[in-house]
This record gives C-alpha cells, sequence and structure tokens, in this order.
C-alpha cells in the first residue's frame, strides 16, 4: 500500500511532470508549449481508443462465427451475466421507462414497478 501511495506522490514520473522538472523543459519553449502537446497525445490516446474499438465491432460484425465463439467463451466464466441475462436486464429497465409529451416539461419518467413514478427527467 505504501508503494501505490508513493507512486501516487510522485509526479515527477510522468512525461509532465519529467518535463516540467527538466531545467530547459526538455527542449520545450515554454510551459504553454508543453500543455499543447499534453492535450495532443491526449487527443491522439482518445482517437487510437476510439478506432480500436470501431475496428473490433466491424471484425465482429464481418466474421460472426468468431464474434459467437468469443460470446461463448465469456459465457464459460460469466454464466450469470452472460448474454441473455444482459438482454433481459436491459428490457426490463426499458419497460420502465415513458416518453411524455413535450407539454409535461419532462423529456421521459422513470416508473418503478406498479406504474409508480420515480423521477422526471
Amino acid at each position: 500500500m505504501e508503494r501505490i501511495e508513493e507512486r501516487e506522490l510522485s509526479w515527477q514520473d510522468t512525461f509532465l511532470g519529467a518535463a516540467l522538472s527538466h531545467d530547459d523543459m526538455r527542449g520545450l519553449s515554454c510551459p504553454e508549449e508543453l500543455a499543447i502537446l499534453s492535450f495532443a497525445l491526449i487527443v491522439a490516446s482518445a482517437d487510437t481508443s476510439r478506432m480500436t474499438t470501431w475496428s473490433f465491432i466491424e471484425a465482429m460484425m464481418q466474421f460472426p462465427e468468431v464474434q459467437a465463439r468469443a460470446q461463448a467463451e465469456i459465457g464459460k466464466f460469466t454464466p450469470e451475466n452472460g448474454h441473455e441475462a444482459h438482454v433481459r436486464k436491459t428490457a426490463t429497465n426499458l419497460s420502465r421507462v415513458q416518453i411524455k409529451s413535450s407539454g409535461t416539461g419532462c423529456l421521459f419518467t422513470k416508473t418503478t414497478p406498479g406504474s409508480h413514478t420515480s423521477g422526471c427527467y
């Protein structure tokens, strides 16, 4: 636990911390340039994550036999939380949402079993 706390306190091990603590800021001209570079790295990592997710979904759509095999493998370890359980839970939750007309001031209301309104959203 001490190692985790120690690691959390050590920001100098990060790219941003190392550059800021270095005398010449690792060749960057000013802190603002470092901020822009850090932001660009964050945006790039988000784009990489998005494209990886998109590629995975596309591959599963193009190769349904691979998708079925992957679902079966996952189902071996999570039978109580498998695909069918997820579909049932989603259907149950969706059945509790009622779309209201715009005159009510609510976009939708969530109801509890017995049709008791529990919130206006």
